[in-house]
Order: structure tokens, then sequence, then C-alpha cells
């Protein structure tokens, strides 16, 4: 790489792999070997590396978080915390949307005993608040309503729902909650695709859909 040489300004040249800095002044050669370069290199690299690090204490404990475990069973159940000693009370969650908030970190394990049988929960890794469904090994919850169509005396027609929590876990424990509160009696369906979707959600009474 040349420099106009006719001001002041330093020459670089490249020359048989190495470098040559060129000062008009007092025409020096300073030669600094690659083997030399990458030798600075890697000390600066160590040097930010360091910096970097020291900021981190060596014995940092993780930070706890906070799960939420939603209770959608029949029954209450006791949850306890799988420890190192053993199993620890950490209390009883009500049936039927009750819940319990508890600080913990990932990885830790609870568990959970309904109808006979014990189902643990893991609580998983990189989730900052995870809210977790107790549903003792479904996948799944079936919601039944009963429909009918105005002015019509015709037979009631039954509207079966699945809902699927581990698709959206508040979203399903929310509209499971709008549902034990009467929320969507008497609400009207707004649109009907037979095979592909029904839409719903406005409650028939003013009162209850302004609250929410």
């Amino acid at each position: 790489i040349e420099l106009n040489t006719e001001h002041t300004y330093p020459r670089l040249t490249h020359h048989h792999h190495s470098i040559i800095l060129l000062s008009h002044s007092n025409r020096r050669s300073i030669r600094l070997k690659k083997s030399t370069m990458r030798s600075v290199t890697l000390s600066f690299l160590r040097l930010c590396l360091a910096a970097l690090f020291s900021f981190i204490p060596a014995n940092a404990a993780p930070n706890p978080l906070e799960v939420t475990l939603r209770n959608e069973l029949p029954d209450s159940v006791i949850i306890y915390w799988e420890g190192p000693e053993g199993r620890v009370d950490n209390g009883k969650v009500d049936s039927k949307g009750g819940q319990i908030v508890l600080s913990t970190y990932s990885g830790h394990r609870f568990s959970y005993a309904f109808g006979g049988l014990l189902y643990f929960v893991d609580i998983p890794d990189g989730v900052p608040h995870p809210f977790m469904v107790l549903l003792a090994g479904q996948s799944e919850i079936g919601v039944e309503c009963t429909t009918t169509s105005e002015g019509s005396t015709g037979a009631v027609k039954k509207l079966v729902m699945r809902i699927i929590p581990w698709w959206s876990p508040r979203g399903a424990s929310q509209f499971i909650s709008l549902i034990r509160t009467g929320y969507y009696s008497g609400a009207a369906l707004n649109r009907i695709v037979p095979g592909f979707l029904t839409q719903f959600g406005i409650s028939a009474d003013y009162r209850t859909r302004t609250d929410y």
C-alpha cells in the first residue's frame, strides 16, 4: 500500500510478508514479522477477555425464577419439591383454576399426586416466568356447550371444543376461567363456517363484558 510520498505522511509498503514503516524524517525501518504480530494480537484478545470476565463473580449464583403452577384438575393437589434430601411440601393448590407461585430455579423438579398416581413437573430452562398447567398427564381439556338458534323450537345442539394448554398456557387457563364464571352464557355465535371456524367471544351481559 503506497501513500503519497510528496507529503510528510508515513509510507506503508508490503514487502516479503513483512510490514515496513518508513518515516521521511529519519528513514528508519522497523520490521515486524508475522509471528510478532500474531503474538501481539493474541495478547490483546487475552486482555479483552480478562476485562470482560472480571465483571462476573466466580461464585455467582443463578437467579431464581417465579413459576406459576395452575391446577385445572377436579381435585386439589399438594405440590412437592423433589430436593436432594427428599420431598419438601410447597403447599396446596385448589382445584378448577387454583394456582400457586413458587420461587425456584431452572432444572428443579416438582411433583403432585392425582388419582393414585404421581406426576412430575420439570422447570424449563430459558423461560423467565414459566406458567405451567397441571393436567395429570393429559394434553387437552374438553369443553362442551349447548347452542340454540334464535327463535328456533328445534333441539338443542352441542358445541364441543378441545383446549390444548401447552399451545398457550395462560390463554387456555383464562378461557377456561371465563367459562367457569359464566362469561359466555348467552353469547352469540357471530360467524359460522362449517368445517372451518366459529367466531364468538362477546358476553351477552353488559356488566360482565365491561368488567373484563
